[in-house]
């Protein structure tokens, strides 16, 4: 009797124990960091969202150091398309009341050096290539967009209208290249950075678009072809060297460049 008395306190403890066992196991799994919920936005998140976003359409540079801002290499006069999306539904921009907005598109210096002698860098740009642009849109390409317009004095700007509500991508060519700007025409990858930006306005009780909206820019270097895929390449053996290390992004599926909101 005591030997059966000691095994069903023996029983009644296992069963305690695996009781409490699988209880800590369920509030464990119960934490956070455990949860497989979907973060929720709230209210006041969602009405935080720009009303639009921008996506050039063409892979990052790699070889960025993580939660650093990308870099794109661009090819001298080639196309590249940038996308013009809604980021709500056309019910929610209560503040527009027009069908069209304005964008304006333009390539400045990202370095802050060349920003305070920009009107310098660029007239300079002007006297050494007469006739040339520095951004033009291509227009055959571009789907969506309406009146677009290049200045004669203002060679990096392009501008022109588009409706939310649609479907609107504007095709870009960038003919300068980074090495023109840079000290002493140094070549190599040591040319100078842009900034690719846009700014977006709709119309004033006047009819005037001069009402902002957004603005969002991403960064860019520009070289001629063949010296664009020679800098990928080498980038490319570079962040395969390292792709155990953190230190650079390992993201080779990026296709695109999403703008940075201002």
């Amino acid at each position: 009797v005591s030997w059966a008395l000691q095994l069903s306190a023996a029983n009644c403890c296992a069963v305690s124990l695996v009781t409490w066992a699988a209880f800590k196991v369920v509030d464990v799994l119960a934490l956070p960091i455990f949860k497989q919920e979907e973060p929720q936005l709230s209210p006041e998140n969602e009405a935080k969202l720009p009303p639009f976003q921008y996506v050039l359409c063409t892979a990052t540079s790699p070889a960025v150091k993580l939660h650093e801002e990308t870099l794109t290499y661009l090819n001298q006069g080639q196309s590249y398309e940038i996308r013009l999306l809604e980021n709500r539904k056309l019910g929610e921009f209560q503040d527009l009341n027009t069908k069209y907005v304005k964008s304006i598109i333009r390539v400045v210096f990202h370095d802050r050096r060349l920003q305070y002698t920009e009107h310098q860098q660029l007239e300079g740009w002007r006297w050494s290539r007469p006739g040339d642009r520095i951004l033009d849109i291509d227009i055959p390409l571009s789907v969506g967009i309406l009146d677009p317009r290049a200045s004669p004095t203002q060679l990096n700007t392009v501008e022109f209208l588009w409706d939310p509500s649609k479907r609107a991508s504007a095709f870009i060519q960038v003919h300068c290249i980074s090495t023109e700007f840079t000290p002493r025409k140094h070549g190599g990858e040591k040319g100078v950075p842009f900034r690719v930006q846009i700014d977006t306005f709709k119309q004033n009780e006047n009819g005037e678009y001069t009402e902002h909206l957004h603005s969002a820019s991403c960064q860019i270097k520009v070289f001629k072809q063949y010296k664009t895929v020679q800098i990928l390449r080498n980038i490319e053996d570079t962040v395969l060297s390292h792709f155990e290390s953190t230190y650079y992004t390992d993201d080779f599926q990026d296709m695109s460049t999403v703008f940075e909101c201002l």
